[in-house]
């Protein structure tokens, strides 16, 4: 939890939703996923890398559902671009993306496009740690829980289509100077995933 120099680890986890983790809501309620229980890795060259996590089975409201998350991250890149499915579940459902916060009363962005939050870190002397959520289609409500534990952003999901958004982290002694820049590199990711490039070919 010390930068030496190279990084470290200064966000605390635990059981929480972490730095964007989707889960289903159930009743309200989270339903955490447990660990993975296989890895496939798709591609592991200097531009990308790519990975399948299958995560064991498990039972609610009468599905037994086993949960595939593809995660990608380009070169270059904050976020992360996540695919989640739902495999055996058989009618839509509510998802939400979480980011667990650490303060009382957090320094937090919360927009149907994207949520970020600057976290206070393990340790002293750690720098900013800029934590961030997008939604290529924009979620349904974004809110802090009431306990301060997460920010969460809601979304449908709807069996069969899978459900994508984006997350990450953006670091003060990295490429991130500060809150604002990370607000506004979140905001800009997040109009060009609504509004991609398109090319013609005539």
């Amino acid at each position: 939890h010390v930068d030496h120099g190279f990084g470290m680890d200064c966000y605390a986890v635990g059981q929480t939703l972490g730095a964007g983790t989707a889960a289903l809501i159930d009743n309200d309620t989270i339903v955490y996923p447990w660990c993975y229980e296989h890895v496939e890795i798709l591609d592991n060259g200097p531009l990308r890398f790519k990975a399948v996590l299958t995560f064991p089975a498990f039972a609610l409201n009468n599905d037994t559902i086993t949960e595939v998350r593809t995660i990608t991250l380009d070169k270059g890149d904050n976020l992360n671009r996540t695919v989640v499915e739902y495999r055996g579940m058989d009618t839509p459902a509510n998802v939400a993306v979480g980011i667990a916060i650490h303060d009382e009363k957090p320094t937090a962005t919360l927009d149907n496009r994207y949520m970020s939050y600057i976290d206070p870190t393990q340790g002293d002397d750690n720098g900013g740690l800029y934590i961030g959520a997008v939604f290529p289609v924009p979620a349904d409500s974004v809110t802090e829980i009431g306990d301060g534990r997460h920010l969460l952003g809601y979304s449908k999901y709807l069996p069969g289509e899978g459900y994508s958004y984006y997350w990450g982290f953006g670091w003060d002694r990295g490429n991130v100077a500060s809150y604002d820049d990370w607000n506004t590199y979140l905001q800009r990711f997040s109009e060009a995933k609504a509004k991609p490039l398109k090319i013609t070919i005539k």
